[in-house]
């Protein structure tokens, strides 16, 4: 596929495909996922949204892509990656309790 240099990609997998899908985005994606008993009576259960930013200077790194994942608005995890080495430098999760 063309968008596998997409800096956010998707993969989903679903009973009603044969296959896993996936799609690639440059620097924001939203997903809502609705529920209920049919597109006429359905939902909204969550969204999820991933950014992407670009920073000069982050949390004391230098020249950095910062990853994050939303949960319904709450930033549940961040991904800090080198601009020059391109690995991972940073990873913080959110604890989620109560359910």
């Amino acid at each position: 596929m063309g968008f596998k240099s997409s800096p956010i990609w998707i993969e989903v997998d679903a009973c009603i495909y044969k296959s896993s899908k996936s799609y690639g985005a440059m620097d924001v994606n939203v997903e809502r996922v609705l529920v209920g008993t049919s597109a006429k009576y359905s939902n909204l259960l969550y969204t999820r949204k991933t950014n992407r930013r670009v920073f000069d200077e982050y949390r004391g790194f230098k020249d950095v892509i910062v990853f994050r994942a939303y949960h319904n608005g709450v930033v549940v995890e961040e991904m800090v990656i080198s601009k020059k080495t391109r690995e991972v430098v940073e990873e913080r999760s959110a604890e989620i309790k109560g359910l």
